[in-house]
């Protein structure tokens, strides 16, 4: 699943959740596949964000910037200095 902005969201994403209209009435199901004018139609109610289904090509990038951190700090076990900067730019890096 990916979060996106209605202003990202293309014709044929499939909602990954229902969308209701933030007073309890649904606007599209959970599984629909937007078109030009569902997507339309939650410009109009001013819906700004909603969870398409798909991989988040940054969580990706992430997993990968972090296997790399793994990697460059593999030989440093022993060294408790550089394990707390690891440890530090882990907490940045899983923030992002």
């Amino acid at each position: 699943m990916r979060t996106i902005s209605v202003d990202e969201a293309q014709v044929g994403d499939v909602l990954a959740e229902a969308l209701d209209d933030g007073q309890g009435k649904m606007l599209l199901p959970k599984g629909s596949k937007l078109s030009p004018a569902a997507i339309s139609l939650l410009k109009r109610r001013e819906i700004r964000i909603l969870n398409v289904e798909g991989e988040d090509p940054d969580a990706a990038d992430a997993a990968k910037v972090l296997e790399d951190l793994d990697f460059r700090f593999a030989d440093l076990e022993e060294d408790e200095l550089m394990m707390e900067i690891k440890k530090i730019a882990r907490g940045h890096l899983a923030k992002k």
